[in-house]
């Protein structure tokens, strides 16, 4: 890749977005407040899941701000799991894995930087716990998006 280069999301290449349906994105402050302020409200785009906020879907299962074009809606503003899928957290194991979920998991690569991120955000949302593998969550992987 040539220096500078910006190499494509795999997701936009392929007009994937299999994992904004169907899922439960865990939600950090953060990530509600950057969403508040660009209008939406928090009622309207939260729903709480075992005790942990997630993005709401619609009835079919897609995520609220999946666009009928398959394109995210709010994109550069989008929460931190979102940024990081495919990269979930796999509790049994106690680390990082590209989620078998995604049909593109093998044109993504990560860097240390985002695994530290991932496990900022597991550790945020599900507790230390979850990290060590012996989170008392009901998921098996804290991922980004929580099917």
């Amino acid at each position: 890749m040539a220096a500078g280069a910006v190499r494509a999301n795999p997701c936009l290449v392929h007009g994937c977005h299999s994992c904004c349906v169907g899922n439960e994105m865990p939600l950090r402050d953060s990530d509600i407040a950057r969403l508040e302020s660009l209008g939406y409200r928090r009622e309207d785009f939260v729903r709480v899941v075992d005790g942990v906020r997630v993005l709401a879907t619609r009835e079919d299962g897609s995520c609220f701000f999946l666009g009928d074009d398959g394109l995210c809606s709010v994109y550069e503003s989008r929460p931190e799991g979102c940024r990081l899928y495919p990269l979930v957290w796999y509790v049994d194991g106690g680390r990082a894995v590209l989620d078998a979920d995604c049909p593109y998991r093998h044109e993504f690569s990560f860097g240390p930087d985002v695994v530290a991120r991932l496990m900022d955000l597991v550790r945020e949302i599900y507790g230390e716990e979850a990290l060590k593998g012996r989170a008392a969550h009901k998921r098996r992987r804290c991922r980004a998006s929580g099917r």
